[in-house]
């Protein structure tokens, strides 16, 4: 699945992050367009690696990243925003609560809560022994947000976090889930962290990941998670001391422009502009009218 490589501006982006999570607007744009560049010129060879096909949804394995969940202040209001503008289907399993699914696969979760601070987007990774991986989480300094809990058919599940304060969802799943790596769907998703020789102890014995730096096209090398010989998510050194480690996940899209254009008539804000410098105008910083961001991606099809 050629994509073209944009983990060469991670860097850009990541600064760019930390002055949109403490300040105005105004403030924000400089910020992002800041931290965009340091990894991003790699994710065309990181999403080919994962293994997900394009075509046929793969049982989920140890390791893969096959979930994404949404804590906001408003459920049906995010929803609809995602539904008109991706695609995505919303069944309602309790008040305030939504499964999606995106051409018939199951790919996320909405869930509403009470404080807009805690308000983010999830990232969801498979592991084998749900109760193992949350002893292994405490003894290494992290904490569990959320104990190990069950939605009848489709998963347990926990929240973590790492000894940094970024947040992930630990699942063992009942069923296949996850979508294909695609237009409409999340893409990809990759850590943020101050300290990537930490990380990598962590996520080692909590997921069962280990680093591999592969090439990111531009001549450099991007570091990974990798598993069973797969890349499953990116590993980004902060540069800058003042940005908040987190997971950052990638919605793809077939074209950028129009998507962007379609986010703000449904209410969203662009928090970064397509700008050349950051993987050639292809990539964007929004946010939910809910006020939760992400970052999108233009994909580009396969070529000779």
């Amino acid at each position: 699945m050629g994509r073209r490589g944009i983990l060469a501006d991670v860097p850009l982006l990541l600064e760019a992050v930390a002055v949109c999570k403490r300040s105005v607007l105004s403030q924000m744009c400089a910020g992002w367009r800041r931290v965009v560049s340091s990894g991003l010129a790699g994710l065309v060879v990181c999403v080919a690696a994962t293994g997900i096909s394009r075509d046929a949804m793969a049982q989920s394995a140890p390791g893969e990243v096959r979930w994404f969940g949404l804590f906001t202040t408003d459920a049906a209001a995010a929803g609809r925003f995602y539904a008109e503008l991706l695609g995505w289907e919303l069944h309602e399993s309790a008040p305030g609560r939504y499964l999606v699914s995106h051409d018939g696969e199951l790919i996320a979760g909405i869930t509403e809560i009470e404080r807009r601070d805690d308000s983010t987007w999830l990232t969801g990774v498979v592991v084998t022994d749900l109760e193992a991986s949350l002893r292994a989480a405490r003894r290494l300094g992290g904490q569990v947000l959320v104990d190990a809990s069950r939605a009848d058919g489709l998963a347990s599940w926990a929240v973590i976090e790492d000894p940094e304060g970024a947040q992930i969802m630990l699942i063992v799943p009942e069923r296949v889930f996850g979508g294909t790596a695609r237009s409409g769907n999340w893409v990809w998703s990759e850590l943020w962290t101050h300290d990537p020789a930490d990380a990598t102890r962590f996520y080692a014995e909590v997921v069962g990941w280990e680093r591999a730096d592969v090439g990111s096209g531009d001549g450099g090398t991007y570091p990974t998670f990798q598993s069973s010989g797969l890349v499953r998510a990116g590993l980004v050194p902060i540069q800058t001391g003042d940005m908040e480690p987190g997971w950052a996940p990638y919605l793809g899209v077939d074209d950028l422009a129009s998507a962007i254009t379609r986010a703000r008539a449904l209410g969203g804000q662009v928090l970064l502009e397509p700008v050349q410098e950051i993987h050639g105008g292809h990539v964007a910083v929004l946010s939910d009218p809910t006020g939760v961001s992400f970052l999108m991606v233009e994909l580009e099809e396969d070529t000779p």
